[in-house]
């Protein structure tokens, strides 16, 4: 299998989903501010097979040669039926013999189209969930991955695969419905576990839930053969700016509130070595302007869940998570980040009320602190030790050639 995928590295880990709309050039130009990466959506059966056995790629190859001018990988979405082949079916799903024979030829003639590209394969989209009609069926999806995947190979043997675009890893639902896939050896024929990250109603704020929610899932695929290594790739997660759980807060913290739940899944995310994290949408649909889960408002002005983004790729660039420091309340969350160049970061924030943390440092002096959106002020360290203001938000911190000596110690509980 291929297994052709990023480091889990800032920010060549984040991605964009762009469903919905088109992208130009300003798009562009503010994707590369904000470091994006990769850039994932569909490329239907129906877009690509309007007439039985007749392949049309032009607005495909236009769309992957533009992200490749752009420096951006795709995260390609296979998906849906096609009525060609199914007449008398619902297009979501893919349940007879015509129709994965038919799915098998599409998914092998994209593989194909766009061999040795930077592209990365995810056959359907939330394949549990009402994306499958009438219901999903792990046996139904297995039929048409088994024919779709021995295909795709032997069109192109190096195409990188991931399936099924599970929404969600908490939900004792999905896990049944994924344990059936493991039962049929889904992750000795695919290269990695995609996934969405969507919480339950009311709390899908909670971001942090997915730490033991993979953990969990982990345990249960290995039960299944995969191994610990097996790659995880977060293909969606967002929230809108008016979620239940916001609504309790004033309308104008509600964009504040949103970046500060985006941002620490991606930190999460990192923290659990995903090598894609996608983040759902690139821009509102809402004609509003307002309420939706774009990093850009739909009159092209960025949110502050997108200067939070770029804030967060910019400051820890080049950086992998090296461990969550010890020694603090369940609800603190402090990470500890490794550049290359030898310097140490953290990210660091809480879900609980604001305090402040006071952290052991050794070889620095002071310390620069950047807050969610990038506001950047020194800090003195005194007597070994510097103090930091946790917030819902994540704050980060550059300790330059300097390291973590020891856990964080709370204040103001």
């Amino acid at each position: 299998m291929a297994q052709s995928f990023p480091k889990p590295v800032v920010p060549d880990s984040f991605g964009v989903n762009v469903s919905g709309h088109e992208l130009n050039e300003k798009d562009f130009a503010l994707m590369k501010k904000a470091n994006v990466r990769w850039v994932r959506r569909g490329i239907l059966w129906t877009q690509i097979e309007k007439e039985k056995g007749v392949y049309d790629f032009e607005a495909a190859d236009e769309f992957i040669d533009t992200l490749e001018e752009h420096d951006l990988g795709f995260l390609c979405v296979l998906a849906f039926g096609n009525k060609l082949y199914e007449p008398d079916q619902h297009w979501m799903g893919v349940r007879t013999a015509a129709g994965r024979e038919g799915f098998a030829d599409y998914a092998a003639a994209m593989a194909r189209r766009y061999k040795g590209r930077r592209i990365v394969f995810e056959i359907w989209n939330e394949s549990n969930s009402g994306f499958w009609k009438p219901k999903p069926d792990p046996d139904q999806y297995m039929d048409m991955l088994e024919e779709a995947v021995p295909a795709m190979r032997k069109a192109a043997p190096n195409c990188t695969i991931v399936a099924p675009s599970l929404i969600h890893i908490g939900w004792r639902k999905a896990r049944r419905w994924y344990e059936g896939c493991l039962e049929r050896g889904i992750c000795r024929k695919v290269d990695g576990f995609s996934f969405h990250a969507y919480g339950d109603p009311g709390r899908n704020a909670e971001v942090e839930r997915n730490i033991q929610w993979a953990a969990e899932m982990r345990e249960m695929m290995g039960r299944h053969g995969a191994a610990r290594s097996y790659p995880f790739i977060q293909s969606e997660y967002g929230i809108n700016q008016n979620a239940p759980e916001f609504r309790k807060h004033p309308r104008d913290q509600w964009e504040r509130l949103q970046a500060q739940s985006v941002t620490r899944n991606y930190l999460v995310c990192l923290m659990l070595k995903v090598p894609i994290n996608i983040h759902y949408e690139w821009k509102s649909r809402s004609e509003s302007t307002r309420g939706d889960k774009g990093l850009l408002n739909r009159d092209k002005t960025t949110t502050v869940a997108y200067q939070a983004f770029r804030t967060l790729t910019t400051v820890l660039d080049g950086c992998a998570f090296g461990k969550r420091l010890p020694g603090h309340a369940d609800d603190d969350y402090v990470f500890v980040f490794a550049h290359a160049s030898g310097k140490t970061m953290l990210a660091a924030w809480t879900t609980g009320e604001p305090h402040a943390v006071e952290i052991s440092v050794t070889g620095a002096d002071a310390v620069d602190v950047w807050d969610m959106t990038g506001a950047k002020a020194a800090v003195p360290v005194e007597s070994g030790k510097v103090a930091i203001e946790l917030t819902n938000g994540p704050a980060y911190c550059g300790l330059g050639k300097g390291s973590v000596a020891g856990a964080a110690t709370g204040e103001g509980r």
